[in-house]
């Protein structure tokens, strides 16, 4: 089995507007402490366990199109089953609207107010309508990722699937040892509420949820139901018709070696996906 040691955001640069909004978004990305800006690049490597993967790259794709692509090491693509990517991004591809956003913010708005407020990116989400992708390929592409990284269903059975970093000894046989710097995860969710594929960052601050509340007013800030106390949700304004990216400005706690933030709780709890023992 291959495994997998990068997985990079590709995002198109071909236009004035999207030209634009990338320098608006690298900047953003580079004001999160635990990246790496590298050129025309934002990279995030996990600091713990000690060459630990995925290393998560959002950067510029050199053609007109969206994509995401998993590499092994040397960047050479993982033959994965992943159909539900090839047919969301096709349709992104197409620029034709489906679902706008009525109320967002620009990139550079959401950096003006929490520069220097951020603590870490968390995790980094794709959420795949249901409407575009079957369950059956939905579960066969998530079978087909889990055997290239240590990737674990959502313990409470919801269709939330995370990936967390680890090392090699980890990927081949289980991670026994949790602490702060496995991140960032990433999450794969099967979405039967948007119509569009969502694109997510969950990013850690400073600020107690009063701030961030206060920061993010109704209508732009939005809660959702069951993760009232984690984090509230931005959508941001994008050059892109049929993909929404979204901030979840999560709130700090002062208990930060919690066992959402070490991964624990999601890798004790949560099945493993794969074929391993």
């Amino acid at each position: 089995m291959k495994r997998l040691n990068n997985i990079e955001l590709l995002l198109p640069v071909k236009t004035k507007e999207e030209n634009q909004f990338y320098n608006d978004f690298m900047s953003f990305l580079s004001n999160i402490p635990n990246s790496f800006r590298n050129k025309k690049t934002v990279s995030f490597s996990p600091k713990f366990p000690y060459r630990s993967c995925p290393i998560t790259t959002i950067g510029y794709s050199g053609t007109n199109q969206i994509q995401i692509k998993f590499l092994q090491y040397k960047k050479n693509e993982i033959e994965l089953n992943d159909t539900p990517i090839k047919k969301i991004f096709t349709i992104i591809n197409k620029r034709t609207i489906t679902e706008v956003s009525k109320h967002t913010l620009e990139i550079s708005q959401l950096d003006n107010i929490f520069r220097e407020k951020f603590l870490r990116l968390d995790h980094i989400g794709l959420n795949i309508p249901s409407t575009l992708v079957t369950k059956s390929e939905y579960q066969n592409f998530v079978t087909s990722l889990g055997n290239t990284c240590t990737f674990h269903h959502y313990p409470t059975g919801k269709d939330w699937d995370f990936i967390l970093p680890s090392s090699r000894s980890e990927w081949e046989n289980g991670i026994s040892y949790y602490r702060l710097g496995r991140e960032p995860k990433w999450e794969f969710v099967y979405d039967e509420y948007t119509k569009i594929p969502v694109v997510q960052l969950c990013i850690e601050t400073k600020l107690t949820k009063k701030d961030v509340f206060n920061l993010l007013p109704d209508p732009y800030g939005i809660s959702y139901d069951g993760l009232k106390s984690a984090f509230r949700t931005v959508f941001i304004t994008i050059p892109w018709n049929n993909l929404r990216i979204r901030c979840d400005i999560k709130f700090y706690s002062k208990n930060r070696e919690n066992t959402w933030n070490t991964g624990e709780w999601l890798g004790t709890r949560g099945k493993r996906i794969g074929n391993f023992k």
